[in-house]
């Protein structure tokens, strides 16, 4: 069985793209299908009204998986399959924009799979530590969880995110510390953080 399409243009200059996509040649290509040589594949791709046959189809879904089949039967689609984003099996951070309630972006980084949340960075309060422009990565704890005291936090209060360091918590209070000399400490409510962060990580760009 010989697969034509007619008005779909040639699938020969498909087989064409998928040789280069890949970087191989005619001859790689045919013995990676199955066939002996190329001498096939080349009458194909020269060959505009020559259709292919549903046994050379399988056989190329089988050694390219990546390939769209829909794309190189009627040309519909993009050459390669694009995994699903989200990915389910993989681990995101949720990234966040100053006060927005959702988040704007989903970051994928190796090495901070217990990480759920990212936040920027605004003011000096932590500077140098953290700068303007630089982007939080952080591990959302429980404020009964054990503090982590000297640690530097990402903390929502009044809807609004704030780094500081947890210097001591007394009474059912966090007391919060900058890296800032310009700044004072100030003390906060446990029952007003709205979500308490460890931050463990940063990205920084360092030139605009």
């Amino acid at each position: 069985m010989t697969i034509r399409h007619p008005g779909v243009s040639p699938i020969g200059e498909r087989l064409d793209a998928i040789i280069e996509h890949f970087e191989i040649n005619k001859n790689t290509f045919a013995k990676m299908i199955g066939l002996s040589d190329n001498s096939l594949i080349s009458r194909i791709i020269n060959e505009p009204k020559r259709g292919v046959s549903l046994d050379m189809l399988q056989k190329i879904g089988k050694a390219f998986p990546d390939i769209n089949m829909r794309w190189l039967v009627l040309n519909e689609g993009e050459m390669t399959l694009k995994p699903a984003f989200p990915d389910p099996k993989l681990h995101y951070i949720e990234y966040y924009k100053g006060c927005e309630e959702e988040p704007v972006d989903l970051l994928r980084l190796y090495g901070y799979d217990d990480c759920t949340y990212a936040c920027d960075v605004f003011g000096d309060i932590m500077a140098p530590k953290y700068r303007p422009g630089d982007i939080v990565l952080c591990k959302k704890i429980n404020t009964d969880d054990p503090i982590r005291f000297g640690d530097a936090y990402l903390l929502i209060f009044n809807k609004v995110p704030n780094i500081r360091y947890i210097k001591s918590e007394v009474d059912g209070t966090f007391k919060l510390g900058a890296e800032s000399p310009r700044h004072e400490d100030i003390t906060v409510a446990k029952s007003d953080v709205e979500r308490l962060c460890l931050i463990k990580g940063v990205i920084r760009r360092e030139v605009f």
